[in-house]
C-alpha cells in the first residue's frame, strides 16, 4: 500500500512540476517573441535596413533555388525575388524587343520574415530586372516616373539587369521613363 500511496504522490508531483514549468516556459517564449517581433516591425529596423541598401555590399546567393540578395554586414537583411509572376505591359516598356514581360515583387526580409513587398518588372524576355514606375499626369499627360532616391530604385541598382546598358539613367532614357531626384511625396 505503501509503495502505492509513494507512486501516486510521484504522479501528481511530477504533473504538477512539469505544469508549472510549461507555463512558465509557454509564457517566457510569448514574451521573447513578442520583443522580437515589436523589434522586427520597429520603425528603427527599417530605416537600419534602408541605410544597408544604401551603403551596405550585397550579394547574391541562391538559397533553396530562391535568388536572396543577402547584406554582407549583417546577414539579417535580405531581399528575395518572389516566384509570383504575372505578365505584363505598358506603354514604356513597348521599347523593348521581346514583348513578353512579367511583373513580379522583391521582397525584403528582416530575419526571414517579409517587412515589405515592391513591384518589379521583367522586361524584354528577362534581360532587363527594373522597378515598376510611378504612373502621374503632368501637363495633363500621363508620365512614367522613377524617383532616384526611393528604396525600389536603390534596389534596383543593387540587382538590375540593364542588358545593353550600364545604369538606370541609360535604361530611363532607353524607355522614355523619367527619373527625377529625390523621393515620392507619401515615401
Amino acid at each position: 500500500m505503501e509503495i502505492f500511496i509513494g507512486w501516486i504522490l510521484g504522479i501528481i508531483s511530477s504533473w504538477v512540476i512539469a505544469k508549472i514549468f510549461a507555463k512558465q516556459s509557454s509564457s517566457e517564449l510569448e514574451s521573447k517573441l513578442t520583443k522580437q517581433t515589436t523589434k522586427l516591425n520597429s520603425a528603427t529596423s527599417f530605416i537600419n535596413f534602408e541605410r544597408m541598401i544604401r551603403s551596405g555590399k550585397w550579394q547574391r546567393e541562391d538559397i533553396e533555388n530562391d535568388e536572396v540578395w543577402v547584406c554582407e554586414s549583417n546577414n539579417l537583411f535580405q531581399f528575395k525575388r518572389s516566384e509570383d509572376r504575372e505578365p505584363f505591359r505598358e506603354k514604356w516598356t513597348s521599347v523593348f524587343p521581346d514583348q513578353n514581360g512579367s511583373r513580379f515583387h522583391i521582397n525584403l526580409m528582416i530575419n526571414g520574415i517579409v517587412v515589405r513587398s515592391l513591384p518589379f518588372v521583367s522586361g524584354d524576355g528577362g534581360r532587363y530586372t527594373l522597378p515598376l514606375p510611378d504612373l502621374e499626369l503632368m501637363n495633363e499627360e500621363q508620365v512614367f516616373i522613377w524617383y532616384r532616391d526611393d528604396i525600389d530604385v536603390l534596389i534596383a541598382e543593387i540587382i538590375g539587369n540593364y542588358y545593353r546598358y550600364n545604369s538606370i539613367e541609360q535604361v530611363a532614357k532607353f524607355t522614355k521613363v523619367e527619373l527625377v531626384r529625390g523621393r515620392k511625396q507619401n515615401a
